[in-house]
């Protein structure tokens, strides 16, 4: 049986995860990057609800990691990509990117596991060269967004 808190999350029974992503830019035409305590560096992104249109779910997934509000432009594709859930579990995740432009700053609600993260606003050029020297193929979704 599936676990409805987990249908778009992924556990064992139903190892496939949904989650919004964004290259959000702000007025001095920087995107935020999200930097993980580890250094790995990566797109806002934030997993699905299932009655949440994409709209609620990026909007949702700015004012909480990043501590913006924002209007969503358009569709940039999709990743696939895995993880482990625990030891034994391996998710396949699906990723669906948006560029959304950023309209004011207020304050972020971080869940647990983003306590220790940090946004970056940064150049579209230097986001590209960091993600691809982090192997991280999110720097494809950034020439989508940007032309660059």
């Amino acid at each position: 049986m599936i676990n409805k808190e987990t249908l778009l999350r992924g556990d064992k029974e139903n190892p496939y995860h949904l989650s919004i992503g964004q290259v959000i830019i702000n007025n001095q035409n920087q995107i935020a990057l999200i930097q993980k305590s580890s250094g790995v560096l990566t797109l806002p992104r934030e997993t699905t609800y299932i009655e949440e249109s994409y709209a609620e779910a990026l909007v949702r997934g700015a004012q909480e990691e990043i501590g913006v509000t924002i209007k969503p432009i358009r569709f940039l594709g999709s990743l696939i990509t895995s993880f482990n859930r625990d030891s034994e579990t391996v998710i396949e995740k699906s990723t669906l990117y948006f560029l959304s432009i950023m309209l004011e700053e207020t304050e972020n609600n971080l869940e647990l596991d983003e306590i220790e993260d940090t946004v970056i606003w940064i150049e579209p050029t230097e986001a590209i060269e960091k993600l691809k020297e982090q192997d991280n193929p999110e720097y494809e979704i950034i020439h989508r967004a940007v032309g660059e």
